[in-house]
């Protein structure tokens, strides 16, 4: 292992980071005329990459850079600024300049139009051979210390210096060198949730199209529409994960398995169907509504048998239970399930249009390393994207300036 001056690898900007920020970050800063250097600790770069949107890779979403889509950020003021900059056209354009083909679906989620990960991937790193950038896998940094003309990085397999530094390396206790910055202690969020499982014995793989209310006490926490997916030990599908980010222990989860209803229309229909099949039992009035086994679940939500008779009071049940089918949240997710952690540096310490930071020269920071999530959709890869291009731009005209 290097350890003496001449071993020293000199650059103008060193990244932290292979992923998705730190790649993006890495090819801005060459675009800018800096050398740059790349460490990245898995022995992949792009690792991450390859695991978004189911291996399909939703690499931003058509309503970025309207006010409106700061607000699936949990930091909306401070990404404006970018994401106003540099909307989904813009990184649509950037990838076209790469070579790679998008397309969108009916939801605004953009996608490579391979449908696959790699292909992302694999011109992200035609960009990084064309550049000239000299990227290091499989080596973790272990130690960074800034001096007078900038940093000087300890990784597994050399030393390297430059005088500027950006981290897109994630929630890591690497980022605790730096003792002026602040970190907000990391959560797993985007991710399945645990909730109490009588309710839903039997539903496990049902999906349900539905409204999804967090309540807190009588208070929405915030709401959803999409699918929802039931599991064994709770649920899980998009609307749940964006969810997620708002969930404790302690919430409840409300379903409305009839969302374009309201409770009286809802109810007014199921009179007319209990009139027409001369007043049939309970299991019968429901069939072609909802999933059989969700059937089941709200007869047992409502008390009532699947077999029994009704009367006006039990129909009121029954809509009451579909229009509000309530679980108890029991657990958030876990870092083996979610997608997106959140916390890492907190964006008080970061200037929201560079991302340098505030108080220490030179330094950056983009993607995932600052405490910054987005809901499901393209968000977190956007800003991944969005915020490597911001700090690798303003991490080179720094070093060169």
């Amino acid at each position: 292992m290097p350890n003496r001056d001449s071993d020293v690898i000199d650059s103008d900007v060193i990244i932290i980071g292979g992923g998705a920020a730190g790649l993006m970050a890495a090819i801005s800063a060459a675009r800018h005329g800096a050398k740059v250097t790349l460490i990245e600790k898995n022995l992949r770069l792009g690792k991450k990459i390859l695991a978004t949107g189911n291996g399909r890779c939703n690499l931003s979403n058509t309503s970025i850079g309207k006010p409106e889509s700061f607000l699936q950020y949990n930091k909306p003021d401070f990404v404006s600024s970018i994401l106003q900059r540099i909307d989904c056209g813009a990184i649509r354009a950037c990838f076209d300049d790469f070579g790679l083909m998008t397309v969108t679906d009916k939801s605004g989620w953009v996608f490579p139009r391979t449908r696959t990960a790699q292909t992302v991937v694999d011109v992200l790193m035609n960009e990084i051979d064309r550049l000239d950038i000299a990227a290091f896998a499989g080596q973790e940094a272990t130690g960074i210390n800034s001096y007078e003309n900038g940093y000087r990085v300890d990784a597994g397999g050399g030393i390297y210096s430059a005088r500027a530094l950006v981290l897109a390396c994630g929630v890591e206790s690497l980022l605790k060198s730096f003792h002026i910055l602040h970190l907000v202690e990391s959560q797993p969020v985007l991710g399945p949730l645990k909730t109490e499982l009588d309710p839903i014995r039997g539903l496990d793989g049902v999906r349900a199209v539905c409204r999804i209310y967090l309540t807190e006490g009588k208070d929405i926490v915030s709401w959803q529409d999409g699918e929802l997916l039931f599991r064994d030990y709770g649920l899980s599908g998009i609307a749940v994960f964006n969810l997620s980010r708002f969930a404790k222990p302690g919430y409840t989860i409300s379903i409305d398995f009839f969302p374009e209803l309201d409770r009286d229309k809802l109810e007014v229909l199921l009179e007319k169907r209990w009139d027409r099949a001369d007043k049939c039992h309970a299991a019968l009035l429901l069939t072609g509504m909802v999933h059989s086994k969700i059937v089941q679940a709200v007869l047992r939500k409502s008390g009532i048998r699947a077999q029994e008779d009704l009367d006006a009071e039990k129909l009121r049940s029954l809509v009451y239970h579909l229009k509000a089918f309530k679980l108890k949240v029991v657990g958030c997710p876990t870092k083996e399930l979610a997608q997106v952690t959140r916390g890492g540096l907190s964006t008080e310490d970061f200037d929201p249009q560079t991302l340098a930071t505030f108080d220490q020269p030179h330094l950056f920071a983009a993607g995932e390393c600052l405490d910054v999530d987005g809901a499901c959709g393209g968000f977190n890869l956007h800003w991944a994207w969005a915020s490597g291009l911001t700090a690798g731009e303003y991490g080179a005209k720094a070093a060169l300036g």
